[in-house]
């Protein structure tokens, strides 16, 4: 399935937008236009939290499109977590479960990104949420054991450890 009809179908079904579908389709077309003529997009979020977004973050941009891309995981995360709790952000790739548990929610977290560029926007978006002091970041994949292992780079949300069929790309 192409990008653009799997953009559509997260609108036409997404519970957020309900009733507003016409505005994500202009948040949609917005972000594409605006996504060509700038190198990042700093894009109001949720309360006072902000993404910084560049073309190609297609976890990231589902949020401009509908405000909360993975619904359900993100809505438990906001609903149950609390000023103080420690929330472990394993695979946080450009941060907004990071910048949703320590933006909204005041927990403590700890980020795990491998991908040098997921763990480069990582940081921008809690810079520019001012989140420091409530988030420590490890440029580090976790796993069941202690080793090396090839990691794919570059496939924003699908990167994975890389079998001999992947191509690794830097």
């Amino acid at each position: 399935m192409s990008q653009a009809l799997a953009n559509f179908r997260l609108i036409l079904s997404h519970p957020l937008v309900r009733g507003a579908r016409v505005k994500a389709l202009f948040r949609m077309a917005s972000w594409q236009l605006r996504s060509r003529f700038q190198r990042e997009v700093i894009v109001p979020w949720i309360a006072t939290q902000k993404l910084v977004v560049r073309r190609g973050m297609t976890g990231a941009t589902g949020n401009i499109y509908v405000g909360l891309h993975e619904f359900t995981d993100m809505m438990f995360l906001l609903h149950f977590l609390r000023t103080g709790d420690l929330f472990l952000d394993i695979g946080a790739n450009v941060g907004t479960y990071t910048v949703l548990a320590s933006g909204i929610c005041k927990a403590s977290t700890r980020a795990f990104e491998p991908d040098p560029s997921a763990l480069a926007a990582l940081r921008r978006n809690i810079e520019i949420n001012n989140l420091q002091d409530l988030v420590t970041v490890h440029g580090v994949a976790l796993g069941a054991s202690n080793r090396e292992v090839a990691f794919t780079m570059g496939r924003d949300t699908a990167n994975k450890i890389a079998t001999a069929r992947d191509s690794i790309v830097a």
